[in-house]
This record gives structure tokens, sequence and C-alpha cells, in this order.
């Protein structure tokens, strides 16, 4: 199982503090790392995203490290890099676009 897109939206809303935000961030990764689940995050400080099929390489790219040991993948777009098992490769995510309402739309079962 993967988790996918992390957002500290209520951190940026001031609805809560950046420390309660990575104390909870903290507690949940490692909750679902007992489970079984495997995480990738997406990471960018301005709030941009690249265009959805960069966004589907990105997934197939993180899914082909995932399926080889590797507990987490993150993407920083601010840095053009992604990390994987402490390994730190240049990553050209294209054209960015900054993130809208429908981006964070819940995905239910």
């Amino acid at each position: 199982m993967v988790e996918a897109i992390t957002f500290n939206l209520r951190v940026k809303l001031g609805i809560e503090t950046e420390e309660k935000f990575r104390n909870k961030e903290i507690r949940r990764y490692h909750y679902l790392k007992d489970k079984g689940w495997k995480a990738i995050f997406i990471d960018s400080e301005q709030d941009y995203l690249p265009e959805d099929n960069v966004l589907i390489d990105m997934f197939n790219t993180a899914k082909n490290y995932l399926t080889n040991d590797c507990k987490w993948v993150k993407f920083k777009i601010d840095q053009n890099k992604i990390i994987h098992n402490s390994i730190s490769e240049e990553f050209n995510f294209g054209k960015l676009r900054k993130i809208k309402d429908k981006d964070l739309q819940v995905v239910s079962d």
C-alpha cells in the first residue's frame, strides 16, 4: 500500500502550529510504517505541483523504488530532488503550477 501527498495546510491557515503538525506527521508515518505501508512525500514550500503527466511519472518512479526494499520516497520540488534510502538525486519536475483547491480534494473509498 502507498500513501500519497501530505499537506501542511492547517499550519498555513494558522489552525495548528508547525511543531504540532510535525509531531502528528511523525506519529502518522510510524503508525503506517508499522502497518506495512510505504510512503511517497511531495514537498513544496512554495505550494507548487508539476503537471499531471509529471505527477504520474513521479508515482511510477517512486513505485520502482518502493518495490525494491525502499520504505519511503520524497520529492523535494523546490530543490529539484528525489530522496530515497537517504540518497538524493536530481529530478526534473518540468513546468510547475500553484496548488489549487481542486488539488486538495479528498478521495474516499
